[in-house]
């Protein structure tokens, strides 16, 4: 759902380079699949007489790109399976770290600094992919091109020429107005410190995302998540030492994060390096068209980027600068949003994952005519997660009391009051995550892209209107019923396209607003449901139950020690 681009990393979900990475954008999934991750695709990497009779031929000046040698093993690319294993190790360790992360900071910091930095993290998010302008999301796409025909290092090179300069700019300008940006972003113009810590984050995190995507598309995703993870690592070490060693503030935080991002830009650097330096060279093979070709494609990430990611700006923006609090209060609740968003924010970060590894196997089917079972796996696999998603909710309601109590010493009741909402907001963008897999399938990302759209400009709607009156209730109500309307637009246009959308499935994916009855209530409904969709058609069809069993033998068979009729 979400574009490739400048990764940035939010607070609990694994680096957004770690999602973004392996889900592709909206656009990339129109074209050809990227060298990054079919191996097919890219010329042979073998160490035998044809790559040598390359290397020996070229002559001084005439290569531009260095191919990956498969008997180096820093630079032998990754096969498709292998990368599909590094991504789930992935995304096991990183949303363990983050959490760790989350609840040491929301524990150690004042909620008006968590709200600050909350802001901050909602900043930096949506202005690096900006300033990028959408190349990096193409290096997908792209480096497999210029890879074959010799023209990557000018490619790369003046990559990096135009994102360096529009970054740098951007940083410096708001470096020098930071007294200006902190009155107009953060509402105090005391905020300077931030503001600059702001600014000087600015370039690293450009040069992470750059590096992660360049990695990932040379199909070296091994590196490239040992890069993701030591950023993750890193911003852990370095947040603890400078919240808990120096000062428990916003202006701490931001410095980790940047820190932790010159770090693993020095690491996938001296990769990249060695990569360079071992790898035959290949001619150029006829004129190196650049920036005609590249430019249409990044202007559709940068505008899918724009959409995506200014969700996790709007929410704490206008509930900042929308309320009738003062500012400090207004601070506090931004805190408070933030903590009520520190576990759904695993939900996203699975259901991106999980989306990112179903599409390859629904495309496979896809591409051998069998498009009704595209449309029927889609639909009971949005059925199954809506269930899922809703029983780890109550799951997670049952917990708060003791994370909201104990581990965060009580400072974030409204976080607790307002946490329903936040599973079930996330908890839809989940199932949407699933449902827009068919649209790839049919190579309609457009309208993908046209849903996410809708959604954001309900929520901006709703904020506007809710969070005068209600506050954080009303952000987290607008919140809602902007990923409820990305959802529907998800399935109304899947249904034109062919998905078939009847009341079970509408019934499925409403189950996760059961957790607005409260916990108890809300988990002996779902279990009601849950039995009453065993026997009957209320949630799952005839044929769907009797798949959902099969798939229950089939597993319970490969289960030791356990008999099977």
């Amino acid at each position: 759902m979400n574009a490739t681009g400048p990764l940035l990393e939010t607070e609990i979900a694994p680096d957004e380079v770690a999602v973004e990475s392996m889900r592709t954008d909206s656009v990339a999934r129109l074209s050809p699949p990227p060298a990054a991750f079919v191996a097919v695709d890219a010329p042979p990497v073998s160490g035998g007489a044809e790559t040598e009779r390359l290397h020996d031929a070229a002559e001084p000046g005439a290569c531009d790109v260095c191919l990956p040698r498969a008997n180096r093993s820093r630079a032998t690319a990754d096969t498709l399976a292998n990368s599909l294993l590094v991504l789930c190790l992935l995304s096991l360790v990183q949303p363990v770290l983050g959490l760790a992360r989350g609840v040491l900071f929301c524990r150690w910091l004042a909620p008006d600094q968590l709200g600050r930095w909350d802001l901050s993290l909602g900043l930096l998010t949506f202005a690096t992919p900006l300033l990028l302008l959408g190349i990096p999301g193409s290096f997908g796409r792209y480096v497999g091109h210029y890879l074959q025909h010799g023209g990557l290092g000018r490619f790369v090179r003046q990559a990096v020429l135009i994102c360096l300069t529009v970054v740098s700019l951007a940083s410096v300008l708001l470096f020098v107005e930071a007294g200006a940006f902190a009155d107009l972003y953060y509402g105090d113009a005391t905020r300077i410190s931030l503001a600059r810590a702001v600014a000087l984050a600015l370039v690293p995190l450009a040069g992470y995302g750059f590096v992660v995507e360049l990695l990932t598309a040379l199909r070296l995703f091994r590196v490239s998540s040992l890069v993701q993870l030591a950023r993750t690592t890193a911003f852990l070490v370095f947040g603890m030492v400078l919240v808990w060693g120096w000062r428990p503030s916003a202006t701490s935080v931001v410095l980790a994060f940047a820190m932790a991002s010159v770090a693993s830009i020095m690491l996938g650097l001296w990769w990249l390096v060695a990569v360079w330096r071992e790898a035959p060279r290949v001619p150029i093979d006829g004129p190196v068209v650049v920036w005609r070709r590249v430019l249409p494609f990044a202007l559709g990430v940068w505008c899918c980027n724009l959409v995506t990611n200014a969700f996790d700006m709007v929410n704490p923006y206008m509930l900042a600068h929308c309320g009738r609090l003062p500012h400090e209060e207004a601070m506090a609740e931004v805190g408070n949003l933030h903590s009520a968003r520190i576990l759904p924010l695993l939900i996203f970060a699975f259901s991106s994952t999980l989306a990112s590894m179903l599409l390859p196997h629904l495309t496979h089917s896809w591409e051998q005519g069998r498009r009704d079972e595209v449309g029927r796996d889609v639909r009971l696999f949005a059925k199954l997660y809506a269930v899922a998603l809703a029983a780890g909710s109550v799951g997670v309601l049952i917990l708060a009391p003791f994370l909201f109590g104990v581990v965060f010493r009580g400072k974030y009741d409204g976080g607790l009051h307002v946490l329903p909402w936040t599973l079930m907001s996330a908890s839809w963008m989940g199932v949407a995550f699933i449902a827009q897999a068919y649209l790839w399938c049919r190579e309609e990302a457009r309208l993908s892209s046209f849903a996410l759209a809708i959604g954001l400009a309900m929520n901006l709607l709703c904020n506007a209107l809710l969070v005068p009156q209600w506050g954080l209730q009303g952000t987290v109500t607008a919140s809602a019923t902007g990923m409820l309307t990305v959802l529907a637009a998800a399935l109304l246009f899947g249904q034109r396209f062919g998905l078939r959308v009847d009341r079970t499935l509408w019934a499925a994916v409403s189950l996760p607003a059961l957790v607005l009855l409260g916990t108890w209530p809300a988990a002996i409904a779902l279990v009601a449901l849950i039995i009453a969709s065993s026997t009957t058609s209320l949630v799952f069809d005839a044929a769907e139950r009797h798949r959902i069993a099969d798939l229950i033998r089939a597993t319970v068979r490969h289960v030791p020690m356990v008999p099977v009729r």
